[in-house]
């Protein structure tokens, strides 16, 4: 649209090449918002799923006091409709969820979606913390540990009333564009880091959410071998 031409609220304009422009009144905004009010959209990072087999899967993690509607917006993006807030805070405030140990990305429905202009930023993951020092099992200092390998989302249970001593467990939210740490240092103390998920965290260029077999970066030897060391680095910590 050339910048002379001016929006107003009226039902059809035209713009000075003929284009047909369509506006939407305040009155028609309400009415055609309201009946996705409570729905939300999905989509489950590295991993394609039937459509049958999904809405089956997130029946059971969910268990809605309704039936719902799982739309394909392509893109492996799909918007669950809702007609109970109640359904809907649950998804919202209980997760982080996943799915064949894949996560489960969920957003509020908007009103603009357009699902190949979308692009997930970020992703939940399990991490384990092996022969982590029992003096640090600390509800308060984990998340500083959680914190500072991405953002903490949850705290194993058995791992905040330290009945599993052979590991720490957390839920950390990392981005996708970024390699994950191999190890972290916690005091003087080298802390490996694993990450839980299979064919979640590719061990080509060490991100979440592909596959080697399916990574489109590379990675290429420093002179001195710093991105060799690191690729091994996570190979060894991917469990």
């Amino acid at each position: 649209m050339d910048s002379e031409d001016q929006v107003v609220d009226q039902p059809t304009l035209t713009t000075s090449k003929g284009i047909k422009f369509i506006t939407l009144s305040d009155e028609e905004k309400v009415r055609i918002y309201e009946p996705w009010k409570n729905s939300i959209i999905v989509k489950l990072v590295g991993k394609r799923m039937l459509h049958y087999y999904l809405k089956r899967k997130i029946q059971e993690l969910w268990k809605p006091t309704e039936d719902f509607q799982l739309i394909d917006l392509g893109v492996h993006y799909y918007i669950i409709k809702f007609k109970k807030k109640e359904n809907m805070d649950k998804v919202m405030y209980q997760g982080p969820w996943f799915i064949n140990e894949h996560f489960l990305s969920i957003t509020r429905w908007k009103p603009n979606f357009v699902a190949t202009q979308e692009k997930v930023a970020n992703s939940a993951v399990w991490i384990r913390l092996p022969q982590l020092p029992t003096k640090f099992y600390d509800g308060n200092f984990l998340e500083k540990i959680g914190n500072a390998i991405g953002r903490l989302l949850k705290i194993d249970i058995c791992t905040s009333t330290t009945l599993r001593g052979r590991y720490a467990r957390l839920c950390v939210e990392l981005p996708l564009e970024v390699p994950v740490q191999p190890f972290i240092y916690v005091v003087h103390h080298k802390q490996a880091i694993h990450y839980e998920g299979e064919n979640f965290l590719c061990k080509n260029c060490g991100r979440l959410g592909h596959i080697a077999q399916k990574c489109s970066f590379i990675i290429q030897k420093n002179r001195d071998g710093k991105n060799e060391d690191t690729k091994q680095g996570i190979i060894n910590n991917y469990k």
